[in-house]
């Protein structure tokens, strides 16, 4: 996934340093734009897993429903999450854990696809297992679970991210469309920027 390339929020409007984007915004580049083949968020926080009466702090990341396909990798086990995993809030709790999870947290149980995982006091059913080695998009930050960004208020709990155009705090990466040098997609980005402040001032 080389050319995935880490959206920076400065970059289109100037206002801001730190990189991340609120969901609401995220949604608008993502469905506005004819520049780039997809567009994913993620953010990382830590979750509560709790199994055979053992409880374990575990970092993990919300993302889009798009993130894997995206990404362009596939699973060693099972299935990785589809926008149909993203759709409404709460309605799918499932997760996917890194090999290095699979091994040392249940393990490496052959059978694990469809057994569940209690997660912040919640079923979750485990439907992939990633290859060994891939924890995500950031070189310096390494998980062991991933959920859909529509999990959110369970993976939080009272938070309401999803909809607060104001607090900025997922990540966000794109690919470009085959063709689309990177100023033309920065302009067209800066545009929909522009367009966001005066609707959102």
């Amino acid at each position: 996934f080389a050319d995935i390339r880490k959206l920076h929020p400065a970059s289109l409007d100037g206002s801001r340093d730190f990189p991340t984007f609120s969901i609401p915004n995220y949604r608008d580049l993502r469905d506005r734009n004819d520049v780039l083949a997809g567009l994913l968020a993620y953010r990382n926080t830590a979750v509560s897993l709790s199994r055979q009466g053992e409880n374990s702090r575990v970092w993990c990341y919300l993302v889009t429903g798009n993130y894997f396909e995206l990404l362009g990798v596939q699973p060693l086990l099972g299935r990785f999450f589809t926008p149909q995993d993203d759709v409404m809030p709460g309605a799918h709790p499932v997760a996917v854990i890194t090999h290095e999870c699979w091994q040392q947290r249940f393990g490496a149980d052959a059978a694990i696809i469809g057994k569940q995982a209690l997660i912040n006091g919640h079923s979750f059913t485990i439907i992939g297992v990633a290859a060994p080695g891939f924890y995500g998009t950031e070189v310096s930050f390494k998980v062991e679970m991933w959920f859909p960004s529509m999990m959110l208020t369970i993976i939080e709990p009272g938070r309401d991210y999803l909809n607060d155009r104001d607090t900025a705090n997922f990540f966000v990466q794109g690919r470009l469309k085959p063709g689309v040098t990177l100023s033309r997609a920065e302009a067209a980005l800066k545009n929909i920027a522009a367009q966001l402040a005066r609707e959102y001032p």
